[in-house]
Formats: C-alpha cells, structure tokens, sequence
C-alpha cells in the first residue's frame, strides 16, 4: 500500500512538471502535514507513540517551512489540499478493502 501511494505521489509530481504548475503537488504536501497531524492526535489520545510520528513531525514542520510563502499568497491550496486528502482516505480505503481480499485468497 506504501508503495503504491508512493507511484501515485510520484504521478502528480510528474503531472505537475508536465503542465509546469505545482499546486498539485502542494495541495499533497498540505494534506500530508494534515495527516501527520492526525497521527499526533491519535498519539495523544491513545496516549503512546504511533510509529511515524517523530519522523512526521520533522519532515511536515520542513514541508510547512518551505511552502509557508505559497500558500500565503494562494489561500485556495488550502482548500483544494481537504479535497486532495479526501481522495487521499478513498485511495487508502479502497487499498485497505482489496488487501482484505488478497489475503481471504492466500
């Protein structure tokens, strides 16, 4: 499942180059900090460490560094990033569901 999130990040990125327009990608990048602040709260509400986090942690307050300035002067990437990470919760759900049948099939 990683990996296939990976080709598929990798994909926009590509997409992004081709039409020289990067606010797919950083509508992903949002939605990954969006993420990894989840994992923060799922830390603190389980009340032990979830793996990822610290490295999450790093790697979103680096992302939200380096994009601080965009997304200040186009307010609209933050509202397209809550449609990206909704298609990204589809794409995880749909992973999750034909792993679920891979492994009945094994």
């Amino acid at each position: 499942m990683v990996c296939q999130e990976f080709i598929l990040l990798l994909i926009v990125l590509g997409l992004s180059m081709y039409f020289e327009s990067f606010d797919i990608y950083i509508t992903v990048i949002i939605a990954y900090i969006y993420h990894v602040i989840g994992h923060v709260i799922q830390s603190i509400f389980l009340q032990q460490y979830i793996p990822g986090v610290f490295s999450g942690i790093v790697t979103a307050g680096y992302c939200t560094y380096q994009i601080y300035d965009v997304v200040s002067a186009n307010c609209m990437l933050l509202g397209y990033s809550f449609v990206t990470l909704l298609i990204i919760f589809v794409n995880i759900a749909v992973s999750f569901k034909m792993l679920q049948r891979i492994q009945k099939n094994v």
